[in-house]
């Protein structure tokens, strides 16, 4: 007696088509993910800078880790599901702000200065 599977030969090219196209689309969301990550990084620590709710090292340093997070993606770096490459480094400066801020919004929190009634973003102007 032959046995039949339930997928057919034709099937299975099928089958690979929609996993390439599954693959396809997880990259592409990928890639949005990142630049909203980026983009609301880019808010998040220009906020934090203007409104000085953290000290600005804090802020600064996020700036700088988000540009390197930038310089990451524009170099391509590979998957980090791959294994380790050099260039994925430039993913460190955003991991250690991202812990350090953290830990420091757990332990020592906001700046009271931030939260006064004359504390006001400045504007792009320079006018206040």
């Amino acid at each position: 007696m032959r046995s039949t599977s339930l997928w057919g030969a034709a099937d299975a090219a099928g089958l690979e088509n929609l996993s390439v196209l599954a693959f396809a689309q997880r990259d592409a969301a990928n890639v949005i993910a990142t630049i909203a990550f980026i983009l609301g990084g880019i808010a998040l620590y220009n906020l934090l800078l203007r409104t000085e709710l953290v000290p600005r090292f804090i802020s600064i340093w996020g700036l700088l880790a988000i540009a390197s997070l930038i310089a990451a993606n524009a170099f391509g770096v590979p998957d980090l599901t791959q294994g380790f490459e050099p260039a994925m480094i430039l993913y460190l400066p955003i991991v250690a702000n991202e812990l350090f801020l953290t830990g420091w919004l757990l332990f020592k929190g906001f700046s009271s200065v931030g939260f006064s009634s004359e504390a006001r973003i400045p504007s792009l102007s320079g006018q206040t």
